[in-house]
């Protein structure tokens, strides 16, 4: 029920039954055998229907649907609205019956008893906890652009390397430890290593690694000690 207005969802047609006779616990009822499981019931569930209420039912419903109609050259008259209901109705009778026996069914429903004194009506909307999953589809881009700019790094970094003749050893510093040390660097870091702020003076002088006549890899520096161009730039290069 919504603001007073029933909808409804038919699962399936529950209509078996079997007669119970009358003991100490219920007088003759009818019992539905074939509870669907997606109804979800309580275990050892019971829905019934007294078989004085079948057979009321069948009497008041008798007492509707016995009637005639008369057909007068076209001009056709019916004994009660119920029968012109059903003559209207005889295209689609099966239809018709559905509507008919649903319309009980939703009168059952709203109106029967619950025997188990623990049970209370309730209104509201009923709801059952369930796995809900929802993906961000823009997120699942995010590992294979990762991985495409990955590559794209490595194989860029590749081609750098080749095109430029890098040496292999340059990305180690163990080399360093076999190359020389050109005099006028150990002359200049002599006067400046004991002094403040000596090292980071020396630091700003610009320095390259290059290859002597001999063969022999030299730390030297790029231009004359005391030139002020050497605290402006550092310089990596290769010489052959």
């Amino acid at each position: 029920m919504n603001d007073g207005h029933l909808s409804q969802r038919i699962i399936s047609v529950w209509n078996e039954t079997q007669l119970e006779k009358k003991t100490n616990a219920h007088l003759d009822e009818h019992v539905f055998i074939n509870v669907p499981n997606e109804m979800n019931t309580l275990e050892h569930s019971r829905y019934t229907i007294s078989a004085r209420a079948v057979e009321t039912i069948r009497r008041f419903m008798g007492n509707l649907t016995n009637g005639w109609y008369q057909d007068n050259g076209g001009r056709v008259n019916f004994s009660s609205d119920w029968i012109e209901a059903i003559h209207d109705g005889l295209p689609a009778m099966s239809e018709w019956m559905d509507q008919l026996t649903l319309s009980l069914s939703n009168e059952f429903r709203r109106h029967g008893k619950l025997r188990d004194s623990f049970s209370t009506s309730y209104e509201g909307s009923a709801t059952k906890l369930a796995n809900f999953v929802k993906v961000k589809w823009l997120w699942m881009l995010y590992p294979p652009l990762c991985l495409i700019v990955s590559l794209y790094y490595l194989f860029a970094t590749i081609s750098a390397s080749v095109r430029d003749d890098v040496a292999i050893w340059k990305g180690d510093s163990m080399p360093m430890l076999f190359s020389c040390i050109h005099p006028d660097i150990l002359h200049l870091g002599s006067g400046m290593i004991d002094t403040h702020k000596g090292l980071d003076e020396l630091g700003r002088h610009g320095i390259a690694l290059a290859k002597s006549e001999s063969g022999a890899w030299v730390f030297e520096p790029t231009v004359e000690p005391d030139d002020h161009r050497g605290r402006l730039r550092r310089v990596f290069r290769w010489r052959d």
